[in-house]
């Protein structure tokens, strides 16, 4: 984009409005020139479950934190969900986050489909548009 003459929107700007924050993805789309506006989106790609949950298509490129204390919980991953999809699950209670294949599902890790404990984070990751994923970092069996 051309941003002769033009102001350009910093991130200390972004910051002082509360518009960029850990945790956020902040768009800024529009160029300013051809009557577009720039336009400032904010999108929070965070979520917290406490009990079982299956994963969906929403959840694409979130972070989730388990919030679950000291009682076990279940992440299914079913098919069907979007090509490329990603997602990242932080374990904050003591109890086991178990990763679950549903049916026709097949999750890779060469040790385990538990995350590691409490403060350990994982990310799952599908293989283009199968129903294959990698299930990267810290994993116990």
């Amino acid at each position: 984009a051309n941003f002769t003459g033009k102001s350009l929107i910093t991130r200390d700007f972004l910051e002082s409005r509360g518009k960029l924050v850990s945790g956020i993805t902040t768009t800024v789309t529009g160029d300013g020139l051809t009557g577009t506006e720039f336009k400032v989106e904010t999108v929070n790609l965070q979520k917290s479950i406490t009990a079982d949950y299956t994963l969906q298509a929403s959840d694409n490129n979130y972070s989730i934190k388990v919030d679950n204390g000291t009682i076990p919980v279940l992440i299914t991953v079913p098919t069907g969900l979007p090509k490329n999809f990603f997602v990242g699950i932080t374990q904050k209670g003591s109890a086991d986050v178990t990763i679950l294949e549903a049916v026709g599902v097949a999750i890779d890790n060469p040790v385990g489909l538990k995350i590691k404990g409490e403060g350990f984070c994982v990310g799952l990751e599908q293989i283009g548009t199968s129903n294959n994923f990698d299930l990267l970092a810290d994993t116990k069996a």
